[in-house]
């Protein structure tokens, strides 16, 4: 009983934040599974195990004991509003919902408290017998002047009818000649895409041209976007996952290596780091790096320094020592600042580390309404690196 009663609290807690009581079947909430309990306690009142008292403290929360048919309801009422205001059922969202109705009615398995409450409002229960080729024609020249490519999907309607499946059909009638060169030609007018694999193909390697001319690699962050909108990070992975699988085509691996592809994964991750590296010198002009200084997470200072004791233990390849010491890579730091007069004192360290603090409080006082400055990190990194 006690269990009971606390999952009811939870529930109660949900409720009165959110005003119902329908959380998904997977809901956690309050380090409780809300959405399980909810669906156990629909399923005990279905079968009569549900006590009186309970089904009361439960009623009190508006708790939907049908889902099923709380949600054609819901869609009911919404349409019958419509219906009451216009005298129609011009609701684009519930075309799909009307249309299963009628599916349902036709087949005899449409419940009569359902046919009553729908011929109220006049639906019309007779489904379209036939729906023509320019018909949908005439919705696909209604989504392309309205988002200028036809890169719909699948399962995409509009009116109630099956857009998205419609021009699939068309690409495979196209595909084995099924398809007149009338009704080509009337496509192609509104940018149809025959092969859409191929056309992402070609968009994935236009966006890859760009940024290879920009930054000479693809060593392409995961998250990257294109100024466009285009995901070139998730494409780059796609292309690596399917290198990897080996059913990558050797066209494709050719123009991907041509620019400077990194197919492994551990070696894309190590070029990062120099990437990263190069970009510090050309922004201050040398290679002496916090330990913890990172740059989109990356952390440079720590990376160098393993490149340090690589280098004293002869574990560098003469191409990784090359490319680090056109960075002009200090690789004996405490020689380089004792040579170079940089040796602390105990007491210089101390007001060297007095001052970083100041510096530091000074950076943080910028940012008065910031209860965390966690996410900026490297922004203030940054900062402190000009001071120091």
């Amino acid at each position: 009983m006690r269990d009971w009663y606390n999952s009811y609290l939870v529930a109660k807690d949900y409720f009165e934040t959110y005003g119902h009581l329908i959380p998904v079947c997977t809901l956690r909430y309050k380090n409780k599974n809300l959405g399980r309990w909810v669906v156990i306690q629909r399923h005990e009142y279905s079968k009569g195990r549900l006590s009186p008292e309970r089904i009361e403290l439960l009623n009190a929360l508006n708790m939907v004991w049908n889902l099923k048919e709380f949600k054609w309801f819901k869609n009911y009422y919404k349409l019958k509003d419509h219906y009451d205001k216009y005298h129609n059922l011009n609701v684009p969202e519930l075309y799909s919902w009307i249309n299963f109705q009628k599916q349902k009615y036709n087949q005899n398995k449409l419940s009569s408290k359902y046919q009553d409450l729908l011929k109220e409002i006049s639906v019309d229960f007779q489904m379209s017998s036939h729906y023509s080729w320019d018909n949908f024609y005439d919705l696909a020249c209604q989504y392309y002047e309205e988002n200028h490519h036809l890169k719909m999907p699948v399962k995409y309607t509009m009116a109630g009818k099956n857009v998205g499946n419609w021009l699939r059909n068309q690409r495979k009638f196209y595909k084995v000649g099924k398809l007149s060169s009338e009704k080509i030609e009337k496509l192609e007018k509104i940018k149809m895409v025959w092969d859409v694999n191929d056309n992402n193909l070609k968009i994935g390697l236009e966006h890859a041209q760009k940024y290879y001319e920009k930054y000479g690699n693809l060593a392409v962050l995961g998250d990257y976007c294109c100024a466009d909108g285009f995901k070139l990070g998730c494409w780059i992975k796609a292309q690596r996952r399917n290198y990897t699988k080996n059913t990558i085509s050797n066209d494709l691996k050719s123009k991907l290596n041509n620019m400077g592809m990194i197919w492994d994964y551990p070696s894309y991750y190590k070029e990062l780091h120099f990437i990263y590296a190069k970009q510090f010198y050309e922004e201050n002009g040398h290679l002496l790096i916090p330990r913890y200084y990172s740059i989109e997470d990356i952390n440079i200072g720590k990376w160098l320094n393993l490149m340090r004791t690589k280098y004293q233990k002869g574990l560098l390849t003469p191409e990784e020592i090359e490319r680090l010491e056109q960075l002009n890579i200090v690789w004996d730091v405490p020689k380089y600042r004792f040579l170079n007069n940089k040796i602390d004192t105990p007491l210089k360290l101390l007001n060297r580390q007095k001052k970083i603090i100041e510096m530091i409080q000074e950076i943080l006082a910028e940012y008065p309404n910031q209860t965390s400055v966690s996410h900026l990190k490297e922004e203030i990194n940054q900062k402190l690196l000009k001071k120091l």
